[in-house]
């Protein structure tokens, strides 16, 4: 599990090394609802393209009231498995341009 305190940390993907950020806490849009926690992903020797990681909120934590929201927790599991579908999906870490948008898909 990463920990909910460290805001940066490095993960380790079939020998490649890749550095990840939370850029967005779970928040309350008035257009949108509920919008989870985003993190970015970058190789870590490169100054490439950087994959942007959009977490969903977990249901429970959806219809608690504004006061009570926390952020998710994301194992590192999660995270390795959605850097491995940004890469399949065609996320090139090495190339330039835009940041690649993930929408993960994970049952808390």
């Amino acid at each position: 599990m990463l920990p909910t305190r460290t805001l940066t940390g490095s993960l380790v993907i079939d020998g490649d090394d890749y550095e990840w950020e939370l850029r967005r806490e779970p928040q309350w849009c008035t257009a949108d609802g509920w919008q989870g926690m985003q993190i970015a992903v970058r190789a870590a020797k490169a100054s490439g393209r950087e994959a942007l990681l959009q977490f969903p909120m977990p249901q429970k934590a959806a219809q608690r009231a504004r006061g009570n929201r926390h952020r998710p927790q994301v194992h590192k599991a999660e995270l390795e498995a959605a850097v491995r579908s940004a890469l399949s999906g065609g996320w090139d870490p090495n190339a330039r341009g835009r940041p690649f948008h993930v929408d993960v898909s994970i049952d808390h």
